[in-house]
Formats: structure tokens, C-alpha cells, sequence
């Protein structure tokens, strides 16, 4: 049965359900297809109120390709229900053998065993990575008494559209990122596709990157930007050796990012490009230019 509710509405209501607090947990940055190996160079990062307990709490990636796959089937989870994001208000969730560097106060979880497979919470139905495009990440709150994500969970049950979430779930954030099948399918607010096509929920927003001969393999939040809109977010193909590796803007979601090398910032607030010259801001002076967008925005 689909919800029926535009997107934007739903996630609305859903924060407001989890309290205040909470919503501050959002997806920062997710890299889930480096150009080497896919391990040890992929991780994910998550961004919240400093020292706030995930109880509850899952990062989980639902299959997005058609065909012979199953649209909304849960790939991959991340269980963050014992974790806490770190004094500097970031948690990061690395593979074994990661070559990067965390700033100091992050939560790090490092996986102990192959890819994510050891001590991080990580779970998937093949594999020990995080399942290529197409995808659709959520960041989900279940409250006590609600259903847990399992591998058997298929949020897209007639191949559809979105169902009722399951009980006791919240959507706290989520983006979609897809590989150009006119019949695959994103579940989030924001959604990026390497070309037109896509199925999206209503109200949701579907960013075009015209991408014919490159894929999306890594996005992030610009900032400490909190919404769903494109200017909120930033996808691109990464080129380089781990853990150098970086940012062509010809094959970026929005320019001005060019030669960014986006493994020196895990822990830390994220890059934004400078509207006026398009180069990248100093770290400290990005939390004031997201909130001048913001507040532009809502003018």
C-alpha cells in the first residue's frame, strides 16, 4: 500500500515525531564505489548534535535497480542503536584497513574483519561493501517496540513506490543516487540520476547530472546544510589513488569543487564552493556561509 503522502510532508511529520533532538542526526557523506578497490576505501559518515545517543538509530541502503533486482529491498544496514556521535558532533564508520585520516573527537568505527563485515554494525545480503548503484540511503529512527530492519525487508513490495513505513520507524534523512534505468527507483527526497531517468516519490526532487560517460561514487552534504534541496548536496566521480583521491568538476553535480581532494575532511565540516569565486571556503568559515544559504533560501 503506498503512503500517499508527498515527501516532503512525511519526513516532516516523521521528525517531528522523534523530538529535536534526533533530527539532528543526518547522512554527511557517503563514499560507496571508490575508483581502486572498493576495500578498504569506502566509509560513511553521519553528522549530530555532539556526544547524542543513536539509540534507535539505522543507516540502511535499499536496493534500487529493476529488472531482475527488487526495488526497496534492504541491501545493506548499518545497526548505530549502541553508538554515539562524537564531541566534535560526527561519527564516521570505516572499512579494516582504511588509509584516512579522522579528526580528533569523531566517533571512528573501524570494521575489524573484511570491508564493514567486523564490529561495526554492518549487515548485507551478498557481499562485505556497500552495494553500488543504484541505491537509496535512509537514516531511520525505530522507537522501542517497533520493527527492526532486516535483510527480508522490502520497503517497495509491488515495485511501486514507496509502502507504509514499518512500525515505529521515523525517516530522519535520506538520498537517492541513480545509474540512468528509466525504471529504477529512489525512495528519498533528493535524488540524483546520471541521466533523466528515475522513478522518484512525489515531491520529491530529482537532480539531472547529464552524466554519459561517468557515475556518481561519492556525495556529501555541502557545509553543514541540513535540507533535501540540490543545493544542499554535492555528488560526484572521484579519480586518484586511496587515499588521494579527488573531485573532477566536469563530472560533478555542481562546479566550483575542482581538484577537491574529499578524504581530508572526515570529522570536520564539509567543503562549500564559494559562490563569488568558486573556490573552496576555508574550513572555518563554512558553517557561516551554509547558514547564509539557508537563510536565503527561506526568504
Amino acid at each position: 500500500m503506498r503512503t500517499g503522502t508527498k515527501w516532503a510532508a512525511a519526513a516532516a511529520l516523521c521528525a517531528a515525531a522523534y523530538g529535536s533532538t534526533a533530527r539532528a542526526a543526518l547522512i554527511n557523506e557517503i563514499y560507496h564505489n571508490p575508483p581502486s578497490t572498493d576495500a578498504p576505501n569506502e566509509y560513511v559518515e553521519i553528522r549530530g548534535t555532539p556526544g547524542e545517543l543513536l539509540a534507535g538509530v539505522y543507516l540502511i541502503f535499499l536496493e534500487g535497480d529493476s529488472g531482475s533486482s527488487n526495488p526497496g529491498d534492504v541491501n545493506n544496514i548499518f545497526d548505530l542503536t549502541s553508538r554515539s556521535i562524537g564531541s566534535n558532533g560526527f561519527l564516521t564508520i570505516r572499512q579494516q584497513g582504511s588509509p584516512y585520516l579522522v579528526a580528533a573527537g569523531t566517533t571512528d568505527l573501524v570494521s575489524t574483519a573484511a570491508g564493514f563485515t567486523g564490529g561495526v554494525g554492518f549487515s548485507a545480503d551478498t557481499g562485505t561493501d556497500i552495494e553500488n548503484l543504484s541505491y537509496t540511503a535512509l537514516l531511520v529512527h525505530v522507537a522501542p517496540g517497533g520493527t527492526a530492519p532486516t535483510q527480508t525487508l522490502d520497503l517497495d513490495a509491488g515495485d511501486n513506490g514507496l509502502d507504509a513505513l514499518p512500525a515505529g520507524w521515523t525517516i530522519l534523512d535520506g538520498v537517492g543516487v541513480l545509474d540512468g534505468g528509466a525504471s529504477d527507483r529512489a525512495y528519498a527526497g533528493l535524488v540524483f540520476s546520471d541521466d533523466a531517468d528515475g522513478l522518484i516519490e512525489p515531491g520529491a526532487t530529482l537532480v539531472n547530472l547529464n552524466a554519459a560517460d561517468w557515475e556518481v561514487e561519492y556525495v556529501m552534504r555541502f557545509g553543514d546544510s541540513t535540507g533535501s534541496a540540490a543545493a544542499d548536496w554535492f555528488a560526484a566521480d572521484v579519480t586518484g589513488t586511496p587515499p588521494t583521491m579527488t573531485v573532477n568538476f566536469a563530472q560533478a553535480s555542481q562546479p566550483g569543487l575542482d581538484g577537491l581532494t574529499i578524504t581530508n575532511h572526515l570529522g570536520a565540516s564539509n567543503p562549500v564552493p564559494e559562490p563569488a569565486s568558486a573556490g573552496v571556503v576555508a574550513a572555518g568559515a563554512i558553517g557561516i556561509l551554509a547558514r547564509r544559504r539557508r537563510r536565503a533560501r527561506e526568504r
